[in-house]
């Protein structure tokens, strides 16, 4: 037996994966809204991602602190250099 996809059957599976992906973008797009609210001008979805990443790199840096010196220093230059790029970025 020969499983064959109609071209219906394509239309809906792209369908349904275009559906998807737009569902996994909503997130970021809120989270850009929410940055160019804060900011006051409007952001690119790539600046919003570098400010999360900010974020992120801040987060790690204050939950190593407890820990080696190393961990603690490669997350704080990671902060760093995510700070210096929003600076000149944003």
């Amino acid at each position: 037996m020969t499983l064959n996809y109609s071209s219906i059957d394509e239309t809906n599976d792209k369908q349904v994966v275009e559906m998807i992906m737009d569902s996994a973008r909503i997130p970021g797009q809120w989270l850009r809204k929410y940055y160019s609210a804060i900011i006051g001008h409007e952001i690119s979805s790539g600046q919003a991602w570098l400010i999360t990443r900010t974020q992120i790199a801040l987060i790690a840096t204050i939950l190593t602190a407890g820990h080696s010196v190393l961990l603690l220093a490669a997350s704080a230059i990671w902060f760093a250099v995510s700070l210096l790029k929003c600076k000149l970025y944003i």
